[in-house]
C-alpha cells in the first residue's frame, strides 16, 4: 500500500534486490505518477517490467489524479522503453474522461484498464455514502469502448487467480 515514490530509496533499492533473485516473472510499479518523471531514470534502472498508472481526470481537479499531471513523466519513461498501463478507477464525476483517456492511449500505445467504484467499508471518507452516489456501471461504457477499439486482452492474476478483467490495448499491443 502506499506510494512507493515517496520512497525511493526504499523502493528501488528493494526492486534491485527482487530482480537479483533471479527471472520471477515480472515486477510492477503501482503508482499515482506524481513523481514519475523525476524517477524515470530509476525506475527503468532498477528492472520493473511495467509501470501502472493510477489516473482518474484527464484535467487537474480537487483531490484527483490527472493525466496533465503525469504526462510528462509518462513521455520519459516510454523513451526508456519502460511498459506502462493508465488504471482509471470510473464514477459518475469522470465518466466523460474515459474516450478521451483511451485515445490518449491509444495515441501513446499505453494498455487502458477501468475500475469500478468500489465500497471499502473502513476507508477514510468524510461521507459514508460517497460511493453510492458516484457508482457507475462500466458495462455500457466497455461496450462502447470494444465497439472503437476492439475486443480487450483479459488479465488474469498470476496464477490465474482473482477476478478476470479487460484491459484494452491499442492495435499495436495486441498479441
Amino acid at each position: 500500500g502506499g506510494e512507493p515514490l515517496l520512497v525511493p530509496e526504499l523502493t528501488f533499492v528493494l526492486a534491485r534486490r527482487i530482480n537479483a533473485l533471479g527471472d520471477l516473472g515480472y515486477l510492477r510499479l503501482n503508482t499515482n505518477g506524481f513523481n514519475l518523471e523525476r524517477y524515470a531514470e530509476s525506475i527503468a534502472e532498477s528492472g520493473f517490467t511495467k509501470v501502472k498508472l493510477s489516473v482518474d481526470r484527464l484535467d487537474e481537479a480537487p483531490n484527483s489524479k490527472s493525466l496533465a499531471s503525469v504526462s510528462g513523466g509518462i513521455d520519459k519513461l516510454q523513451r526508456y522503453k519502460v511498459p506502462l498501463r493508465i488504471n482509471m478507477v470510473v464514477s459518475k464525476d469522470n465518466l466523460s474522461d474515459v474516450p478521451a483517456m483511451m485515445d490518449f492511449c491509444e495515441k501513446k500505445e499505453i494498455e487502458f484498464k477501468l475500475f469500478d467504484m468500489t465500497f471499502y467499508k473502513d476507508a477514510l471518507s468524510s461521507d459514508p455514502d460517497f460511493w453510492k452516489k458516484h457508482f457507475v456501471s462500466l458495462l455500457p461504457t466497455a461496450q462502447e469502448l470494444e465497439e472503437k477499439y476492439g475486443e480487450p486482452k483479459i488479465v488474469y492474476a498470476v496464477g490465474g487467480y482473482g477476478n478476470p478483467m479487460p484491459v484494452f490495448r491499442a492495435e499495436s499491443l495486441a498479441p
